[in-house]
């Protein structure tokens, strides 16, 4: 796997600085990102890669030092940058910091039956066939989206999320048109404009994000996002659309409107959030605004 080596930093990653690997390792998804950070005397490594993890979660590791060879000291599939800045935090385990004399002829001779204490052991068969019929059965491929009824699950991991970590996050009802009627005001089937809106919108967020088929309309579950951000994301894709859009793909009708929610600032319930958000977008369309947050 190509490993792309970023520029060394003086002290361990906080959230932020997290957040600038994950997202490069999302747009460079076959590459391994590594970040080299200063802890005292030592140089760690931490990385990051789409590659290896399940769908939207990337895979972090830690090594004791920038050789490429060394084994990875923890390695955790995670989409949480609270969690893994945490870990980092507590440095090298007790095993991972003692020296290691360098290996004599005979010990690199064996070094294929030896266990170091502590090293992870290389990693299983990835089974790639059945991780794409997974991806299948779940991905709208006309659409890039999630399939109906996901929203409600990542909806749900996202709020057990923020009862753990206190971490926000923020979704967004997206409607192609002022009518949340099938096929009122639009020249094509909605079917056919929200695959396309939905496109835009894949494109548009990052690979920490959830875009879903919803009930007639597209729901996004945007994670650790504020409210100021998901409300700010849905406007740019709504900007996107709009100057992507021209009247030979869709004559009349269509005009994308967004109702936005967020936790904490919107309440504790996962079920008043959807409430919130879908009178957020009857607001927005019966206004003529755009987007409309819940505040």
């Amino acid at each position: 796997m190509e490993r792309t080596k970023l520029s060394k930093v003086s002290k361990t990653p906080d959230q932020f600085t997290l957040l600038s690997v994950v997202e490069m390792a999302s747009m460079i998804r076959s590459s391994l990102i590594a970040l080299p950070f200063q802890v005292g005397s030592q140089t760690l490594v931490v990385t990051c890669t789409f590659s290896f993890a399940t769908t939207n979660v990337p895979r972090w590791c830690l090594y004791a030092s920038e050789a490429e060879d060394v084994p990875a000291v923890w390695c955790l599939d995670s989409a949480d940058l609270e969690e893994v800045s945490t870990l980092l935090a507590k440095g090298l385990p007790p095993q991972a910091v003692a020296p290691a004399s360098p290996p004599s002829q005979d010990d690199r001779r064996g070094a294929g039956e030896i266990v170091q204490p502590g090293a992870l052991p290389q990693p299983a068969v990835f089974d790639q066939a059945s991780f794409d019929g997974f991806c299948q059965r779940l991905v709208d491929v006309s659409s890039g989206m999630f399939a109906e009824g996901s929203f409600y699950w990542f909806l749900m991991q996202e709020f057990n999320r923020y009862q753990r970590t206190k971490l926000g996050f923020g979704i967004v009802l997206l409607s192609p048109c002022a009518s949340l009627n099938q096929n009122l005001g639009l020249t094509h089937s909605r079917q056919e404009v929200i695959a396309w809106l939905g496109k835009v919108a894949v494109a548009e967020v990052r690979k920490l994000d959830y875009i879903c088929h919803f009930n007639g309309l597209i729901g996004m579950v945007l994670a650790n996002s504020s409210l100021e951000e998901s409300e700010t994301c849905a406007q740019r894709i709504i900007e996107i659309a709009n100057s992507r859009n021209n009247s030979e793909r869709f004559e009349a009708g269509f005009k994308p409107y967004a109702g936005v929610a967020g936790m904490p600032q919107t309440c504790e319930h996962p079920g008043i959030l959807i409430a919130a958000a879908q009178q957020s977008l009857n607001q927005a369309m019966a206004t003529n605004a755009p987007v409309v947050a819940f505040r």
